[in-house]
């Protein structure tokens, strides 16, 4: 995350760049299913986080976050070939940051905003492939769907203060809904295309650097 902070007179810019990683979980909806079909155990989604903030007199800044994540299931397919699918997650969002302690070193941050994931996934390891549904499992097919996130994040200062180096953790939550119309949809317990919910939210882990001026 990247925050700003300018000021004509004691006001801030704060500048962030971090890294987030992410492990999503595979409890229900097309999370258990990517589990069940692929065997994806603990599916992670990571990448920079980058923010830019405007921090006043106060012990608050306001600003925007972009972040950019991907990640894959690798698998084996029914002929023993090693396959890969990928998934990109982009998010932008509005933030508000708390500083908190005499020296503010701890800092919470709540945000909201919207995203885009996209999916390049190749044919299912299905067992039951017919002559009406041999076209789509073959080859790679990509798709995407939109949505919102709500996120609450806690950073600790470690080092520095004009440039600083900080670490926390953060609690998404993030859901999108893939239909059964979806070139790579999931499926039913009887093998039918079904709309599924995928959360891509939970904890997360963040490092960060950070430059005030």
């Amino acid at each position: 995350m990247i925050l700003l902070s300018v000021a004509p007179l004691q006001a801030r810019l704060l500048f962030r760049a971090g890294y987030l990683t992410q492990t999503l979980s595979v409890s229900e909806g097309y999370n258990k299913f990517l589990s069940e079909r692929y065997g994806a155990k603990s599916p992670r989604l990571s990448g920079t986080a980058l923010s830019a903030a405007f921090w006043g007199r106060g012990r608050w800044a306001i600003g925007m976050e972009f972040d950019d994540l991907s990640g894959s299931i690798k698998y084996k397919t029914l002929n023993g070939d090693n396959q890969e699918n990928k998934m990109k997650l982009q998010n932008t969002m509005v933030f508000l940051a708390f500083f908190l302690g005499k020296s503010g070193r701890l800092e919470v941050d709540v945000g909201y905003g919207s995203n885009k994931l996209t999916r390049e996934f190749y044919g299912y390891q299905d067992y039951h492939i017919t002559t009406s549904n041999i076209s789509s499992q073959v080859g790679t097919q990509e798709s995407s769907t939109k949505g919102s996130i709500q996120m609450l994040q806690i950073l600790y200062r470690f080092l520095g203060t004009t440039f600083s180096i900080e670490a926390g953790g953060r609690y998404s939550m993030n859901k999108h809904q893939i239909p059964s119309s979806d070139p790579r949809p999931g499926y039913d317990s009887k093998g039918i295309p079904t709309d599924l919910e995928f959360d891509l939210g939970g904890l997360g882990l963040i490092g960060a650097v950070s430059y005030r001026f």
